[in-house]
């Protein structure tokens, strides 16, 4: 929802954008026409000066002044030098220009936008993947640890539970999966403990254990974080344990 209110006022920047543009070319189209208007009537009056002239005929005070501003404007347009274009620049940029840089402005923002915001997704994900990577190998150490070299005896339950009497005395270990997470509960004789084995901000699903022979079992499970999910299989061996299975 938030990128698609962000597109939709990129939208409307641009189309608002374009309309000033139209409505500034339509101004300025209208304004040259004027301009275009005001210099044919001068040119009549001075062709008209210029026939009253030839005619032998004296010129009024006025008349003068139309006849010598027309001759001087044809002598500067001989000579290559344009009146509009030096008014131009000493009136500085027009409104269609500055109404177009906005333009670009507004494109070339909206392109930087859409970049960091690319650049964020990506580093966002690079993000949930090393963190998925690093719960996936927290979660193998910790089981290795238990299953493969401080077990005694493991006992695959129905309910998908790993039961280890370890080799410290009397202490027994259940390693089990419960509200997207992996634990594992300790009890001695002092007391019962647990402790987490996966990790609080990657989430565990679809947690599956069976026995593939007396000294080697599988354990299975998706890690899930922000929308991205891994699946991990692992095969562990009892080194100095065997695996017995309830079912």
């Amino acid at each position: 929802m938030k990128n698609s209110r962000g597109f939709c006022l990129v939208q409307e920047l641009v189309c608002f954008c374009l309309t000033a543009v139209l409505l500034a070319t339509a101004i300025q189209g209208f304004y040259r026409s004027n301009y275009l208007l005001n210099e044919s009537l001068e040119l009549q009056q001075a062709v008209q000066a210029a026939q009253q002239v030839l005619a032998g005929k004296e010129l009024a005070p006025a008349a003068q002044n139309v006849w010598r501003y027309r001759r001087c404007r044809l002598l500067m347009a001989r000579s290559g030098l344009r009146l509009s274009v030096r008014c131009r620049r000493q009136r500085g940029y027009l409104l269609l220009e500055l109404l177009l840089g906005l333009l670009l402005a507004v494109v070339l923002v909206t392109l930087v936008f859409k970049a960091t915001g690319t650049v964020g997704r990506s580093f966002g994900r690079l993000q949930d993947e090393l963190q998925l990577q690093e719960a996936r190998r927290h979660i193998l150490a910790q089981l290795e640890k238990i299953v493969c070299y401080d077990a005694q005896s493991v006992r695959l339950q129905t309910d998908g539970k790993i039961s280890c009497r370890m080799l410290e005395g009397c202490k027994q270990v259940t390693v089990y999966s419960d509200k997207q997470g992996i634990y594992q509960r300790t009890r001695t004789n002092k007391g019962t403990g647990v402790n987490p084995v996966s990790l609080e901000e990657v989430g565990v699903f679809g947690w599956q254990v069976r026995r593939c022979s007396p000294q080697m079992l599988c354990v299975s499970f998706d890690l899930y974080r922000n929308g991205r999910s891994m699946r991990v299989t692992q095969y562990f061996i009892c080194y100095s344990a065997r695996i017995t299975d309830d079912a």
